[in-house]
């Protein structure tokens, strides 16, 4: 099994610890294409496999970035 990142390994434990979601739950991620909400929505694909996560992503847009955000789903499959 390839070594997870840090942050990936703490995402995975705050769903457990605080219960923010159930296995199977629809996750509907605002991405702007920020640095932030990518490695959010980067983190929530990567434990999604494990959850049963319904991953949907909604571009928030700050009239920025549009092209990048689409990139970044249709790399990893993901719905927009």
């Amino acid at each position: 099994m390839e070594e997870e990142h840090t942050v990936v390994t703490q995402l995975r434990q705050s769903l457990t610890q605080h219960n923010l979601v159930s296995r199977g739950t629809p996750v509907i991620t605002c991405v702007s294409g920020g640095v932030d909400s990518v490695a959010l929505l980067l983190g929530l694909h990567a434990v999604s496999p494990d959850w049963q996560l319904r991953m949907h992503v909604l571009h928030f847009n700050h009239g920025l970035r549009v092209r990048w955000q689409q990139l970044i789903c249709v790399t990893y499959s993901l719905p927009a």
